[in-house]
């Protein structure tokens, strides 16, 4: 019969990795990154500042996207917030990094 386990020690190797996992600091991405790059267009191209891009202010901000303003609606529902632009852009990021598939 296996020895009890003995909870003094399992409480404590729980506190000290509660303990570890709270000192990491969080990560953040880097003011040149990505990100805040993306963050920064869309803020820029965001005219009335109601965190939505209409299809105009979409094409005069982001005229190198203009012509995928559909696709990067995801809702259909006119217009562009931040997440929709920067779930595009992390497609078209990752799309680029990989190889193409062999058929």
């Amino acid at each position: 019969m296996p020895a009890p386990i003995r909870p003094v020690p399992l409480l404590a190797l729980c506190a000290a990795l509660l303990a570890a996992a709270c000192a990491e600091q969080p990560r953040r991405a880097a003011p040149n990154s990505l990100y805040h790059r993306t963050l920064a267009e869309f803020q820029k191209a965001d005219i009335d500042h109601d965190e939505q891009l209409t299809a105009d202010e979409f094409k005069a901000g982001l005229p190198e996207l203009a012509d995928h303003f559909g696709e990067v609606d995801t809702d259909g529902n006119g217009k562009v917030n931040f997440a929709e632009l920067w779930s595009y852009v992390q497609y078209r990021y990752v799309s680029r990094q990989q190889p193409p598939r062999e058929r």
